[in-house]
């Protein structure tokens, strides 16, 4: 499936990852769709469109990271530019619009949790608690530590609640990807694709669909 065609509540604004890297700020959050078997079953636990949250933060003198946990990769820093050249037109971009959220300070701890390990029993205790309730299975404590073992939603989350941004829920673990794009205090601002060609395929699919 298109990526655009799976945007069931609004329709993206498809932008290059040139034509906006500058706009990019520290803290902003990215937050990606599936593209594979395990992302639609993530999306069907969770009911969400989103499957996998990341963070966006500029390393010098000027690059532009995405700051994630991933299963099998663990905590790591990447190449925004040569991830959405891989993933075209899956990454929508977030920002907080919560003051006194400090976007420099959450991505420093996103990059302070490089090399931790992915938090596999903690992506066990979302699905228990999601499908046993909250009373049954006991929540993970919340950690201040970049380097605890997290899956990517609670890393995310772990960042904004340190830095003073919006928090989703009392507990990092409970917090999947999809409730960050739920958040009042979070704006969607454009969804990245690798070139201006593929951003005037998607428009024209966006035409389509409205036709």
């Amino acid at each position: 499936m298109s990526p655009t065609r799976s945007q069931s509540s609004r329709q993206i604004k498809p932008v290059s990852y040139a034509a906006v890297r500058d706009r990019i700020r520290n803290g902003d959050i990215a937050l990606c769709r599936g593209g594979s078997v395990q992302g639609m079953l993530i999306s069907e636990v969770t009911g969400s469109q989103y499957t996998h949250a990341t963070m966006l933060g500029w390393a010098k003198p000027n690059t532009l990271m995405i700051g994630e946990t991933r299963q099998r990769a663990d905590g790591r820093l990447i190449d925004c530019r040569s991830e959405i050249a891989r993933w075209p037109g899956y990454y929508d971009v977030y920002r907080v619009c919560l003051r006194p959220f400090d976007g420099n300070a959450a991505w420093t701890f996103v990059c302070h949790a490089a090399g931790s390990k992915y938090g596999w029993a903690h992506i066990a205790r979302i699905w228990a608690r999601r499908r046993l309730g909250e009373r049954l299975v006991p929540a993970i404590p919340n950690s201040d530590d970049p380097a605890s073992e997290r899956f990517c939603s609670e890393l995310v989350h772990a960042a904004l609640r340190t830095a003073g941004g919006p928090e989703c829920k009392e507990f990092d673990c409970d917090v999947a990807p999809g409730d960050l794009a739920c958040s009042p205090h979070l704006r969607y601002l454009f969804t990245l694709f690798a070139c201006e060609a593929q951003v005037e395929e998607a428009r024209l699919q966006i035409a389509n669909c409205k036709l």
